[in-house]
């Protein structure tokens, strides 16, 4: 899994914004981790965006950051975010990217059947 984009609050808190990759998220994958921030490895298919929204926020509460920290990261509003969490299914796919990256999230696009 990857390592979410701010890594540690205190760097939050000092108002550094942590975002090494600009507004582009460089990889894009289909599995999302689940359970609580330390998960590392566990990934769930996912079948409508009420899932994926619900990956993210279970991750950015585990990862202890308010929807707010996350849309000012990620160079959104906090509108966005709560639409994507909540399962939205016209969120912006770039932005929905953004947000998982800064995350840690990746998505695995595989073909059904195929190992």
């Amino acid at each position: 899994m990857a390592e979410p984009i701010f890594p540690n609050r205190n760097a939050l808190s000092a108002g550094h914004k942590l975002f090494p990759f600009g507004n582009i998220c460089p990889v894009f994958h289909l599995a999302f981790p689940i359970g609580n921030a330390n998960t590392v490895g566990m990934s769930t298919v996912v079948h409508s965006p009420a899932e994926v929204g619900t990956a993210a926020r279970e991750r950015r509460k585990a990862l202890g950051y308010t929807q707010a920290e996350v849309a000012s990261l990620c160079a959104t509003g906090v509108r966005f975010i709560s639409d994507f969490e909540n399962g939205k299914a016209t969120v912006e796919l770039g932005k929905a990217l953004t947000v998982l990256e800064a995350l840690g999230m990746d998505i695995h696009l595989a073909i059904r059947g195929e190992p």
